[in-house]
């Protein structure tokens, strides 16, 4: 069975940012996440979301997305 919620330590793993980066988005809060008492947690779906959300795309796609609206 898949985790749902991860720890900060498992989410540096996953995306291979540093801990301390992950913290800083969190004061930041810039990432989504829960705090459960002391404990700060990730919903990987969420996770995913969210960084598909920030994706940036390759100029081929840009231009594919042109022309087909041109067409």
């Amino acid at each position: 069975m898949k985790k749902r919620y991860i720890t900060v330590k498992e989410l540096s793993e996953y995306t291979g940012f540093a801990d301390q980066t992950i913290y800083r988005w969190i004061s930041q809060r810039k990432i989504p996440f829960y705090k459960f008492g002391k404990s700060v947690k990730f919903d990987l779906a969420e996770i995913d979301k969210y960084v598909k959300k920030h994706r940036v795309p390759a100029v081929s796609e840009y231009l594919n997305n042109t022309k087909n609206n041109l067409s």
